[in-house]
């Protein structure tokens, strides 16, 4: 508590000021510099430890409320300024100084609004939340009717029976390791709670010989909070959440809560002791805890068991629906579910006073006691299935309507459903279960046949393809929207990341495919409809399957829901997929069905990439497989994975030409004399990208020589653009060897030795090459850099001085020589151990940057000749016009 004695320290606001004014707007993101001021965060956390007093959480939340809503370009001074004045301990002024949030009815986004945001979110890599935000309709409006709905969706409940402290089992040591790794876990987009504290505040705080320090304290902070033993008048903020309201489309509201980060970090953390202890506990009839696919396994279980019983008798299958269970369920039973089956998480439940996220645990009582003579008894999270006897689920129910009361819960038999199965009626059903759950209230008859099931179908053909073409028409909202973005980089982000996919993926993988492929075929269509209006591509039917083909292929990672296009509607994805890889004279080592049901979906969709891949090479030009084998390099398909934002943006125009390329589609019918040499501008203006005139080239050069440089300062490696006197004269006839210059950079030291960097360019399609590069990747760059070294002995003659002499080559594709790219690999791996950053991530974004700077002249370079092309024909026209005109008159 030391350094709140300083005499010139600020009070703190009081708890009730505190409570009242959180939800203030944070900065997203640290701004990069203002990232050496970072240092305060660990007196923030600091001031926590020492003792459970209410002034050290007042003041680590001043802390927390810094920045705000403020134009960009101030963002960095203003976040500096506010910085300063907490070393200086002016806490009281920050507070007072906050942003505040803004309150009043909102209104309703216009659809340029829309899509201003979701651009926004797009380029700060948030691509789940740049789609929701294309279709957002606008939070619930801020009257007394919401809030009504709200406090009834969360009613308000007596405080458990808390035992003290000294009479719970101790929580476990919680490392700074286990801590660093539930800290990296969230994600990038994950929003703030009340005090605005974000995952990103905290993941930049972790800069270069303060990663450490800071993770002890968090470390001790998350265990003070473990073992219950933080401030109590803090737990019902730091433990509750913000509540934001949005409209159902069918009318009400759907609360969706915002956490603290501290609660949410804490809790990462104890799961990840409890993950095995808890699948012990609650599998296999619950699939909702640490189970992979949960939902999948329920729905494929359930559908086996039908398919069993299809000719039975006397057979229900139940849906159980607790009414708002999350938010019913009793507290004091969550906390003596945990005291009882998680002793070591005690107190950190009994300190928030029961999370609702163990309401699973708390209902596994009663799961077990239903499971007496059923059939089959699964939950996943509070949704059930009860299936068997009519019998023994008529008892399984009434079990379960008196067991819930029990636990704060109810069973809402008007949302539960029951299934007839085999050849049981209605009739058989009556008088066994509850009237309410037979027949509606007017009297109509509520047991089905088919169903939905955690968001999967299962029925007939019938059932099953309305509910994929249901689905398919709810994407089509989103793709059209896709589609009249302006932007086609981001456009194309969104439409390869989300754009619906996720639901259709999850049919595909639940439900059987012969009902669904006209739905899948619809979906397909709807996909390359968006991709054409986003980037006006018309794509033949080899070019749109080389574009469904992964970025490691050459693609653009478009799938198709029919990959291979010609699998028969009655047989399954493994079975298709390898007996059309049986059929390929592509594949080198033949797939039986029993191989493909043993792999992964990943290992599946790769094999029947590759043999795609071969396809498309076989049946392509010997030019067009030296490019596709170019395109297919990471450094050639880096500008698809880039956010687009800073020196990874590309122009539309641009972006678009380089898309033309990759798919090997012609600007023009016919070759043309290029306008601004003397050579031929080919019909795929692949001219363009070595062209001698028009400077470009050398343009390109020394953008990516000073984007290297940059990168190699940042790696701390000292380099020297175009290092003067770097070779001198050995002999009197070796004058004019003191002005030459063969490093674009120079390092002093590079695996132990002087290294002078030669940046250079080739292309796939050199014609010296084109045969090899047509069988072999990289072949163009490979042959020129042992060109670079041999010219004017450059490479010996630097030997000789005691420098090594390294080409850096680069195709105009931006695949990189194999030397090269080790030598991108080790920058990026130094400038992760000296900013202390994940070198995987800094490679990709490395080689993000390079390929698009490579790939933008490129691009410039023939939308340069093209639109001279264009005006010259433009003159001729208009002087034949002209002329024949004159001769008319």
């Amino acid at each position: 508590m030391g350094h709140f004695r300083h005499s010139r320290r600020q009070p703190t606001p009081g708890l009730a000021n505190a409570t009242n004014a959180l939800g203030c707007n944070t900065l997203q993101k640290v701004p990069r510099k203002a990232k050496a001021k970072k240092k305060p965060q660990k007196p923030g956390t600091d001031a926590i430890l020492p003792r459970d007093y209410l002034l050290c959480w007042l003041s680590g939340w001043v802390l927390a409320e810094e920045g705000g809503v403020i134009v960009q370009m101030t963002a960095a001074s203003y976040t500096i300024d506010r910085l300063r004045r907490w070393e200086d301990g002016e806490r009281l002024s920050l507070w007072q100084t906050r942003q505040r949030p803004q309150r009043g009815q909102r209104g309703q986004l216009t659809k340029a609004e829309r899509q201003d945001i979701a651009v926004s979110l797009a380029r700060e890599g948030f691509d789940s939340k740049a789609c929701s935000a294309l279709l957002a309709t606008g939070l619930a409006p801020e009257n007394a009717e919401t809030v009504a709905a709200l406090r009834n969706l969360h009613p308000q409940q007596p405080a458990p029976a808390v035992p003290e402290l000294h009479e719970l089992p101790p929580a476990p040591e919680l490392v700074p390791d286990t801590v660093g790794k539930a800290l990296r876990s969230f994600p990038a987009a994950s929003a703030p709670g009340p005090s605005g504290l974000r995952a990103q505040h905290l993941r930049k705080a972790c800069s270069p010989g303060t990663t450490a320090g800071l993770l002890e304290q968090l470390a001790a902070v998350v265990s003070l909070l473990a073992s219950g033993q933080a401030c109590a008048q803090v737990a019902p903020i730091l433990a509750g959440a913000s509540l934001v309201a949005v409209p159902k489309p069918k009318g009400g509201v759907r609360p969706i809560a915002i956490g603290e980060i501290l609660r949410g970090l804490t809790g990462k953390c104890l799961m990840s002791h409890a993950r095995s202890a808890a699948r012990d506990h609650v599998f296999p009839n619950q699939l909702g805890v640490a189970v992979p696919a949960g939902a999948e396994v329920a729905v494929h279980t359930v559908r086996g068991w039908l398919d069993r019983h299809s000719r039975s008798s006397g057979k229900v299958l139940v849906k159980l629906d607790f009414e708002n269970a999350f938010n019913r369920v009793s507290r004091q039973q969550v906390l003596l579910a945990a005291q009882t089956y998680f002793p070591f998480l005690a107190r950190w439940v009994a300190w928030t006073y029961g999370a609702t996220r163990w309401a699973p645990c708390c209902l596994q009582p009663l799961v077990l006691e239903l499971r007496t003579g059923m059939d089959l008894d699964l939950f996943y999270l509070d949704d059930g299935v009860l299936a068997g006897d009519i019998v023994a689920v008529r008892a399984a129910l009434a079990t379960a309507v008196g067991r819930a009361a029990e636990l704060g819960l109810r069973l809402n038999i008007a949302k539960c459903e029951a299934i007839a199965v085999g050849t049981t009626t209605v009739g058989d059903l009556l008088g066994h279960l509850p009237s309410e759950l037979l027949r509606a209230p007017d009297g109509r008859i509520r047991v089905l046949r088919d169903f939905e099931l955690l968001g999967a179908a299962v029925g007939v053909a019938d059932f099953t393809h309305a509910h994929s073409s249901k689905r398919v028409q709810v994407a089509k909202e989103l793709l059209d929207a896709i589609g009249e973005l302006e932007d086609p980089q981001v456009g194309l982000r969104l439409l390869r990341a989300c754009a619906g996919q996720c639901k259709v993926v999850h049919s595909m993988r639940c439900a059987p495919p012969g009902p669904q492929l006209r739905a899948f075929q619809q979906f397909d269509n709807l996909v390359r409809g968006c991709f054409s209006q986003l980037t006006g591509l018309h794509l033949d039917v080899e070019q749109w399957e080389q574009a469904g083909l992964s970025l490691a292929q050459g693609g653009l990672g478009l799938r198709s829901t029919r990959q291979p296009p010609t699998w028969p509607p009655w047989e399954d994805a493994p079975t298709c997929a390898a007996k059309w890889m049986a059929a390929s004279t592509f594949s080198a080592a033949p797939l039986t069905a029993a191989t493909a049901l043993t792999l992964k979906q990943k290992e599946l969709t790769t094999c029947t990439d590759k043999v795609a891949w071969e396809r498309r090479l076989a049946n392509s030009s010997i030019t067009a497989q030296a490019i596709l084998r170019s395109e297919a390099e990471p450094g050639a398909r880096a500008f698809l994975a880039a956010v687009p934002v800073g020196r990874k943006r590309m122009e539309p125009a641009v972006f678009v030409a380089e898309l033309r390329q990759r798919l090997c589609m012609p600007d023009a019918s016919r070759d043309v004399w290029c306008p601004r040499c003397d050579g031929i501008l080919d019909k795929f203006s692949l001219h363009a990208g070595l062209c001698p005139a028009g400077g470009e080239r050398t343009l390109r050069h020394h953008a990516l020589r000073d984007l290297l440089w940059v990168w190699t300062e940042r790696a701390g490696m000292q380099p020297e653009r175009e290092k003067p006197g770097l070779l001198l004269p050995q002999r009197p006839d070796e004058g004019g060897l003191a002005r030459r210059r063969p490093a674009d950079i120079f390092v002093p030291s590079y695996l132990g030795s002087p290294v002078a960097f030669d940046l250079a360019v080739t292309g796939p399609q050199r014609q010296e090459t084109l045969g090899e590069a047509a069988r072999k990747s990289l072949a163009a760059a490979i042959s020129y850099a042992e060109v670079k070294r041999s010219h004017l002995d450059t490479a010996q003659t630097c030997q000789a001085q005691g420098i090594r002499f390294l080409p850096l080559v680069a195709e105009s594709t931006g695949a990189w020589e194999p030397e090269a790219a080790k030598v991108l690999q080790h920058i990026s791996g130094a400038v992760a151990a000296r900013e202390g950053a994940e070198a995987s991530v800094l490679h990709s974004e490395l080689l993000q940057e390079l390929c698009v700077t490579a790939r933008s002249f490129r691009a410039r370079a023939v939308l340069r000749r093209r639109a001279e092309l264009a005006e010259m024909a433009g003159s001729h026209e208009a002087r034949a016009a002209a002329g024949a005109l004159f001769t008319a008159s």
